[in-house]
């Protein structure tokens, strides 16, 4: 992996640990060992950046005040994960796609009357990038529609959109892209209607709020479609997913994601709603 050292003293932090790549499952164990105060210590590894979505996932805990710094954790990233970083530090920084490369980019949403025009840019950067990896442009058009219905949710569900992000990054043949807010959470959005006013399990939620149709506003209302594009435009492709929420996850893996059994797993508390996804134009060995 073509990699580069993390600024300042990141690699004195970690001198003498054994770096691994920085995979949803490391991030896991990193907030389990946190809680139980058992973070750190000369045994502890560092970890190599490679994907977006575990990186996004380990700031927004360290964001939360679950994690260390971060560089204290990450030995090195790609080149494209540094410059990704570097802008997401930059707090004035709305819109943003690598001028270097055009395959990487974010935006925040900020509730403004910029933000629809953001949303347009981002959505065609992104698109230029999933098709120049060489995904179709029927299905680099459909994971760009479903993005930006993701971030249509951050305004409808979070309760507070100025804390949204979306991010993407595409390689040859592999495309990522994460959505992910600081608001309510899934389970007490859907609490807010009378149909869902008993849930009391944040798993439970999120299995809720994937179901197509399913919102805070009820059924029927045409709301809660906002997966259903998502999911269709997986169709057929080597996808992983992950949504966050609360003390659960649920991930999905495999070519059809409407009817692959999902996995709910208890995880460490994270605020907000976060949604990962990732998808590939063939086979490519993926470490969760």
């Amino acid at each position: 992996m073509d990699t580069q050292s993390i600024p300042g003293n990141a690699i004195d932090c970690v001198n003498a640990r054994e770096a691994v790549p920085l995979t949803f499952t490391a991030v896991d164990g990193l907030a389990f060992a946190a809680q139980k105060g058992k973070l750190g210590g000369p045994s502890s590894k560092s970890f190599m950046v490679g994907d977006v979505g575990p990186l996004l996932e380990l700031r927004h805990l360290f964001t939360d005040g679950r994690l260390p710094p971060l560089e204290s954790i990450l030995a090195s990233m790609s080149s494209h994960t540094v410059d990704l970083f570097a802008a997401l530090k930059q707090s004035q920084q709305r819109l943003w796609t690598c001028p270097a490369t055009k395959r990487i980019g974010f935006i925040r949403t900020t509730n403004s009357e910029d933000d629809a025009s953001n949303s347009y840019n981002f959505g065609t950067a992104a698109q230029r990038a999933a098709a120049e990896a060489g995904f179709s442009k029927l299905v680099a058009s459909q994971l760009v529609a479903a993005i930006l219905e993701m971030v249509d949710n951050i305004y409808l569900h979070s309760t507070l959109p100025e804390s949204g992000l979306a991010a993407f990054d595409a390689r040859p043949g592999y495309f990522e892209f994460a959505v992910l807010d600081r608001g309510i959470g899934i389970l007490r959005s859907l609490q807010q209607s009378a149909e869902y006013a008993r849930l009391s399990d944040h798993g439970d939620a999120l299995q809720m709020a994937l179901t197509d149709g399913c919102s805070r506003f009820g059924p029927n209302t045409n709301h809660g479609h906002g997966f259903r594009p998502l999911f269709i435009g997986l169709s057929n492709l080597n996808g992983a997913l992950r949504f966050r929420t609360g003390d659960h996850a649920l991930t999905i893996d495999g070519r059809d994601p409407i009817s692959i059994p999902w996995t709910k797993m208890a995880k460490p508390n994270i605020s907000g709603f976060l949604a990962f996804v990732s998808c590939q134009t063939h086979a490519r060995k993926r470490s969760r």
